[in-house]
């Protein structure tokens, strides 16, 4: 929504001086004002007077609230992507993972994706694995989405196997490589001014006069239509 404000408003500024004005010396309306004494540098005064606070709201969201939304709609995307795992996931019942990686058991999913008293069971090269943790949640890792576990016990040669492995854990991590990890790099719409002056490239300076630009227009507009719109 920021990002099209800052093409709406210069336009409807553009629009609403022209039409308003315009309406005002077709009717003759203007004609009547200068016989009562307004004169039309009166108007303009007026005018700016409306143009300058509308052009501070247009600076307000190209200079602060279009990086912020840049930034949120990042984060949104990125947390939707952790959230996407659980969407299938109930609490209370075992749930199979994707591509038949294994069945997965939670007592309770939180709604942050914290899992609490969590149960895996796995099939591996070497056998199976059973895995019990108090705590689990899914994280990603090395650009791939892991289920990680916490303090927990992990258990090989269960079903099948020769031997019986028992190992404890602070932090286990299994790794779901069917999804990928969404792309965190900040983007340069989320630069604030300060950042895009110190960035020095070509594409951050353009932005940056993009964005100190955006007011002035308004009030440039606001003008241009206030001469447009005088008539005969």
């Amino acid at each position: 929504l920021p990002a099209a404000l800052e093409m709406v408003l210069p336009l409807v500024v553009l629009l609403s001086v022209l039409v308003a004005f315009g309406r005002w010396y077709q009717d003759r309306e203007m004609v009547v004002l200068q016989a009562c004494a307004v004169s039309p540098n009166y108007l303009q005064q007026r005018l700016i007077w409306f143009l300058v606070p509308v052009a501070i709201v247009l600076a307000v969201v190209s200079l602060v609230l279009t990086p912020w939304a840049v930034k949120q709609e990042r984060e949104l995307i990125y947390q939707a992507s952790i959230q996407a795992p659980l969407a299938g996931l109930v609490a209370g019942r075992f749930n199979s993972l994707p591509q038949g990686q294994g069945v997965l058991y939670a007592q309770r999913i939180e709604s942050d994706g914290q899992m609490q008293q969590v149960w895996l069971q796995q099939q591996i090269p070497e056998g199976d694995r059973l895995i019990m943790a108090p705590n689990a949640r899914f994280e990603w890792v090395d650009e791939r989405l892991a289920l990680v576990f916490l303090d927990g016990w992990a258990y090989e040669g269960v079903v099948r196997g020769d031997t019986l492995r028992v190992r404890q854990f602070e932090r286990f991590e299994g790794f779901l490589p069917a999804l990928r990890v969404p792309n965190m790099t900040p983007r340069q719409e989320e630069m604030t001014i300060t950042e895009l002056w110190h960035a020095g490239t070509s594409q951050a300076m353009a932005l940056l006069q993009w964005r100190l630009v955006l007011p002035l227009s308004v009030l440039v507009l606001g003008l241009v239509a206030w001469r447009m719109s005088k008539t005969d």
